[in-house]
């Protein structure tokens, strides 16, 4: 009973409201369901809570609020008009309310008290705990006690990338902030980040994470970070990547680096570079130019491909879910008011966080910089909206941090007693 209530005055002190998005955030690579209990967790202590309630007033600024308020209210319009069932409204209008509604809920919960060093504290446990699994499930794989490599807690290689990259690109500007006094932890979850991108086998991942740490060292070096916690961090994650490739057993990474350098070898090759997907590409112009205002509604790509596939007479091995492609799929879904709605919103927060890169959380201010240039080139092949179910959250939240730094320019005698504090 003593520890129970323990436990039980623990999450009182943290909050409901907090602790709901906490568990949202280390559970989030684990599928939905658990990452979805927490937010009911958070959703319930919010309307059971008026102090909660006034607590989050204006923890997003009003220009920004009308953006979300704005693109959330045009996919309601798009999808409402394209003739789609209930369910279908459902499942496709509520991929952009998850993206409003996990960056607000960062914003709020960001702002209390002790809540950021707390949030450090769970992604990075969820960070070990992922990679871990991963690690494992590679060299059971690679011993034949599992049939195949499965991806840690992924059932698709390319979403343990997705996963991957921008953590990466947090922990590396974590490590080289000279603010953050919790280098050793910056360290290690970028030493667990960059074995997990390996263990993708995923070339547009790594490409992103190298252009996310190359940006993140430049920004930083300007604000007298340190690169040296970083190489150490790189090296000894180069040195497991070693072991893994020659891990006696089934030869899984040298099997996977060889199929992807010969598929990036033929780069002269667009049907067999993208992985037979330049018809997808095809197939969603010509769907954007027959609604190019309105789109055709959100989550209704598979549906509608066909249509694209008969009339040019596309042959496809695949229907695919999505064009693998944020920009094609917004357009076409969404239309050029949708498109234009969201890239907004990330110029909103990227000019936030540029303005406020100078303040005593420059690390989070050039994490959130990097993983938006990093996901620039990124969205040409993929899609954090196709990452719902498992990574995608982990973005929003990201960048709905950025808000909190507007608070944070402080003067030396009270940065002196934050120097416990990650960022």
């Amino acid at each position: 009973m003593g520890k129970t209530s323990a436990i039980l005055a623990k999450l009182n002190n943290i909050g409901w409201f907090e602790f709901g998005f906490l568990w949202g955030i280390f559970f989030a690579p684990w599928g939905p369901v658990p990452r979805y209990l927490g937010w009911a967790i958070s959703i319930g202590a919010w309307l059971s809570s008026k102090k909660v309630r006034e607590e989050t007033k204006g923890s997003l600024p009003l220009p920004f609020r009308m953006l979300l308020v704005a693109f959330v209210g045009w996919s309601f319009f798009v999808t409402g008009i394209s003739g789609v069932s209930l369910h279908g409204f459902v499942k496709g209008a509520s991929n952009p309310v998850e993206m409003a509604f996990s960056i607000w809920l960062a914003a709020s919960v960001l702002r209390k008290e002790g809540a950021p060093r707390r949030c450090v504290l769970t992604l990075w446990a969820t960070t070990v705990l992922t990679g871990s699994w991963t690690l494992f499930r590679y060299l059971a794989a690679s011993l034949g006690i599992f049939s195949e490599y499965v991806p840690g807690p992924f059932s698709n290689i390319n979403t343990l990338g997705g996963y991957a990259f921008p953590l990466c690109a947090f922990w590396f500007a974590l490590s080289i902030d000279p603010d953050n006094q919790w280098k050793l932890k910056a360290v290690s979850g970028l030493i667990f980040s960059i074995c997990m991108l390996f263990l993708s086998f995923s070339s547009l991942p790594w490409i992103a994470t190298l252009t996310a740490c190359v940006a993140g060292s430049i920004l930083l070096r300007f604000e007298g970070g340190n690169l040296r916690p970083a190489v150490r961090g790189l090296a000894i994650a180069m040195a497991v990547i070693a072991l893994l490739v020659a891990f006696p057993g089934k030869p899984i990474a040298k099997a996977s680096l060889q199929r992807e350098i010969a598929q990036i070898s033929t780069v002269n090759d667009p049907k067999t570079f993208t992985n037979n997907r330049t018809a997808f590409v095809q197939g969603t112009v010509f769907l954007f130019r027959q609604k190019p205002v309105t789109g055709w509604g959100w989550g209704r790509f598979e549906d509608i491909f066909p249509i694209a596939q008969r009339e040019l007479g596309l042959h496809s091995d695949e229907n695919p879910l999505s064009p693998h492609n944020l920009y094609l799929g917004l357009l076409c879904e969404s239309g050029v008011i949708g498109l234009a709605l969201f890239v907004c919103i990330v110029l909103s927060v990227f000019s936030a966080a540029w303005k406020f890169r100078k303040g005593n959380r420059k690390g989070l201010a050039v994490a959130i910089l990097s993983v938006i240039l990093a996901y620039g080139g990124y969205s040409l092949g993929g899609s954090v909206f196709d990452a719902r179910r498992d990574t995608g959250c982990l973005t929003w939240f990201l960048l709905g941090s950025v808000w909190i730094l507007q608070n944070n320019i402080e003067p030396v005698a009270l940065q002196a007693k934050r120097r416990d504090l990650p960022f």
